[in-house]
């Protein structure tokens, strides 16, 4: 697949859990970047949240600053994109990777 994936979180493991869990289950086969800027507690969950999914999904998390503006990591995260098509996910989201 020619697309990848960006998502931006703070303090929501639980919704990456989830979402994480729904692309594997759909078999995505393309880059993740996670730009998360989570408390410090938060922060270790949401590592042991991408941990888990070290092999199924290619998931490339970058730690910011907690509360770093939501606006600055995604233009961060979306220069990071190499493929011909890029795609904003909320954390909340789900997008069928059989549409993408």
């Amino acid at each position: 697949m020619d697309c990848s994936i960006v998502v931006i979180s703070r303090n929501r493991p639980r919704h990456l859990e989830r979402l994480f869990g729904y692309f594997a289950e759909e078999g995505l086969d393309a880059p993740i970047f996670l730009g998360d800027a989570s408390d410090p507690d938060a922060t270790e969950a949401v590592a042991a949240v991408c941990s888990r999914f070290d092999g199924r999904l290619d998931i490339r998390r970058t730690n910011y600053a907690a509360g770093a503006p939501p606006v600055n990591r995604l233009r961060r995260e979306f220069d990071k994109v190499e493929t011909g098509a890029v795609i904003w996910v909320g954390d909340d989201d789900f997008v069928s990777p059989r549409i993408l």
